[in-house]
């Protein structure tokens, strides 16, 4: 009887540690998701790939968000450097050395210029279907991160994006699935909280 005591206890002593780490990823997530749910203003670098049906695009780009308005400009390619797109909630407008093309309503899906707003609007309002931690390959290195994953929509459909987050809650790689196929992936270069001016 003290043998099958003794191993009752001991199981109960290695399961407080995982019971520990439990509440802190769940409190850590929540405190997360309190964070974007808010209008989020941030300055961010991304190198984004987009899964083609017959090739991956890849850019870098820049996105400068102040609650209303997102501007996404591209870095790399060069041949494309310097082209801006401005997302607002009802109207996409191009811009480049000066000239403003009015693109019409908001485009809709998952493209280069929506895929990191898509992903960080769906840390703060999407349906959070996974939370834990886990070593993450970043800047040349292993990094622990926090991996949260969400249900979301995007022009109607469902979207599902996997974010995985630094020591500071700033986000360091995204995913966004479609049919259950990965189709954006997005490595996070910089990111900088703004405040909003009201």
């Amino acid at each position: 009887m003290k043998k099958l005591a003794a191993a009752i206890f001991s199981a109960l002593l290695l399961l407080l540690p995982l019971t520990a780490c439990t509440k802190e990823t769940d409190a850590r997530a929540e405190r997360v998701r309190d964070r974007y749910a808010a209008p989020l203003a941030y300055a961010a670098a991304a190198e984004v790939a987009l899964a083609g049906e017959t090739e991956d695009v890849r850019c870098t780009l820049r996105f400068d968000a102040d609650g209303t308005e997102t501007r996404v400009t591209v870095l790399a390619p060069e041949l494309l450097a310097g082209v801006t797109a401005c997302l607002g909630e009802d109207a996409l407008r191009l811009e480049y050395d000066g000239l403003v093309l009015n693109a019409g309503g908001p485009i809709g899906g998952v493209n280069a210029v929506s895929c990191v707003p898509l992903a960080l609007r769906a840390v703060g309002e999407g349906w959070l279907l996974e939370r834990g931690e886990e070593d993450l390959s970043y800047g040349g290195g292993t990094v622990r991160a926090l991996r949260l994953r969400f249900e979301s929509e995007a022009d109607g459909h469902t979207i599902e994006t996997a974010v995985w987050f630094g020591a500071d809650d700033t986000p360091l790689y995204a995913e966004i699935a479609e049919n259950e196929k990965i189709t954006a992936y997005m490595e996070f270069t910089s990111f900088a909280f703004c405040d909003i001016i009201k």
